[in-house]
């Protein structure tokens, strides 16, 4: 705890992560038909972010800040990267397999409520990497 010049234990719990996210993209196949379509994808856009609160607690020093601000609500930058295969069943109904890359920029952090304890570092950096894999089932009716 720099603010009081020693080691103390703070914990902490913050509120819900919301991400709304918009992003435009290419997909493309590398062969047209055949049992199984093998595809590229990328994409780009932006994130919003609801504000997120937290709550610190120093037992040892009795300090307990609450609903503190810790995220600021605000759009960052958003994309990604997937590669996979898509398999047709049948004319209507074909699934697809992948793996992918997703990557949000940082968030605009709010350190008014803990700057004053020496925290203000802990939510300089907000940025995410995602490593999602997925299987889909598409119907076309």
């Amino acid at each position: 705890m720099p603010a009081l010049d020693t080691e103390l234990d703070v914990f902490g719990r913050s509120s819900g992560y919301d991400p709304y996210t918009w992003e435009v993209g290419y997909r493309h196949f590398f062969r047209d038909g055949g049992r199984v379509r093998p595809f590229f994808a990328a994409r780009l856009g932006a994130t919003e972010t609801d504000i997120i609160r937290a709550t610190f607690e120093i037992p040892d020093a009795a300090i307990t800040i609450s609903n503190a601000p810790f995220y600021e609500k605000g759009w960052a930058l958003s994309g990604g990267l997937e590669a996979g295969v898509q398999i047709p069943f049948t004319e209507r109904f074909s699934m697809k397999l992948a793996a992918g890359v997703n990557y949000i920029d940082n968030l605009s952090y709010d350190d008014s409520a803990i700057a004053g304890l020496g925290l203000a570092t802990i939510n300089d950096t907000g940025s995410r990497v995602s490593l999602p894999v997925s299987i889909t089932g598409r119907w076309n009716f």
